[in-house]
């Protein structure tokens, strides 16, 4: 069950540790399959770089277990109560990325520095209130923040990226990152230029034609 959804979840484990978008074994990836009614997800506490298949967990949305031995990730509920209420969401990526997990310290919006932040729906990145890990109170707080974007910072914690396939939602977490890294770079600066709402969404518009057919 699940078998290339589990080798997808594997590779990109191991590439969100090169890609140093997370260390040690936090964070945490899944995929999600409406037919199946039911998400892969990376288990609690086992290092990215010696996980396998049998270290990962199948679970409905109501978190019960359907495969698997190991105790699953500690924000199960939060990629449950994702795909539940979001379904144009098919895989979620959680990373505790260094410049976007600091940003997150301010609680408070991470703003359109450049076109890219289009990818997530919007001219803004909003930051969900703080809430402890793994609760459900965590989860509801995301949600939120979760509106209308592919995205969202955790106060002091870290990010939530989301896709229509692993592939999107990775590239998203990462797009995360690197308007976050742009915004150390200039922020002792008194003039930066942050794009409006409406230069966004002639980016989102201008996008649908863009690449190869």
């Amino acid at each position: 069950m699940f078998i290339q959804d589990k080798k997808l979840l594997i590779e990109y484990a191991k590439k969100m540790i090169k890609d140093e978008l997370t260390v040690g074994t936090a964070g945490n990836l899944s995929i999600y399959d409406p037919e199946e009614k039911a998400m892969v997800i990376t288990p609690s506490g086992i290092p990215y770089d010696n996980m396998n298949f049998d270290d990962l967990v199948v679970m409905d949305l109501d978190l019960n277990i359907l495969e698997g031995k190991n105790k699953p990730s500690t924000e199960s509920f939060l990629h449950a109560l994702v795909y539940k209420n979001r379904p144009d969401i098919k895989s979620i990526v959680h990373t505790h990325s260094i410049y976007a997990t600091s940003y997150s310290t301010l609680r408070k919006p991470l703003e359109a520095l450049h076109y890219i932040m289009a990818d997530l729906g919007g001219e803004d990145i909003k930051c969900a209130e703080y809430a402890v890990f793994g609760t459900q109170d965590l989860a509801e707080k995301a949600l939120r923040a979760l509106k209308d974007r592919k995205g969202c910072l955790l106060a002091n914690h870290g990010v939530l990226a989301l896709g229509s396939d692993l592939k999107e939602a990775y590239s998203n977490a990462r797009t995360i990152e690197y308007i976050a890294k742009m915004y150390h770079i200039v922020r002792f600066e008194d003039d930066v230029h942050v794009l409006k709402k409406s230069d966004i969404d002639a980016v989102i518009e201008r996008m649908k034609s863009y690449g190869q057919k």
